[in-house]
């Protein structure tokens, strides 16, 4: 009776030393300030072309590799304190990692945004050489299935599909 005891305490303890959770709060404040040709000095959030954002993220350690995850973005105008509608428009999605790579679902950065990040020195920003140059192009989209495929090799790839019902958006 005293080993089973034993053994079952053991047992729980070793569970509760596998799973860990984390959650982290954090973000970026950009503010600057922009005096154009005849107008006036102004205050202006996000002037380097990346805005102010709030971030609320999470993992769960799942056993056996796999990894749970949340990851809410809220942009913030700091001139204003204004937040962007929709609550978390940056991106509001859940994940699930492991050795098959990554499924994601919600709204989140596009599998072309990965590879335009890679390739574009201002990442996406007003100042960067091929600012302008996407035609329709959706750094996020709404309802969609996302999958990374883990490294092999020095090489990964990854594929995004917007449900039907959803529509994507800047």
């Amino acid at each position: 009776m005293k080993k089973t005891l034993i053994a079952l305490a053991v047992l729980a303890v070793s569970g509760a030393a596998f799973a860990q959770s984390t959650v982290t709060l954090s973000g970026k404040a950009n503010i600057g300030l922009i005096k154009e040709t005849g107008k006036d000095l102004k205050a202006a959030s996000g002037a380097d072309g990346s805005g102010s954002r709030l971030i609320f993220r999470g993992t769960e350690d799942l056993g056996g590799g796999l990894k749970a995850s949340f990851n809410l973005e809220q942009a913030v105008d700091l001139t204003s304190g204004a937040t962007d509608t929709p609550t978390f428009g940056r991106q509001a999605n859940i994940s699930l990692n492991g050795g098959f790579g990554t499924v994601k679902l919600g709204r989140s950065t596009t599998a072309f945004d990965d590879i335009n990040g890679a390739a574009n020195s201002g990442f996406d920003s007003d100042l960067s050489a091929t600012a302008g140059t996407w035609v329709d192009y959706t750094g996020r989209a709404n309802g969609q299935i996302y999958y990374a495929s883990p490294e092999l090799n020095g090489i990964s790839g990854a594929v995004g599909f917007t449900l039907e019902g959803n529509q994507s958006s800047a």
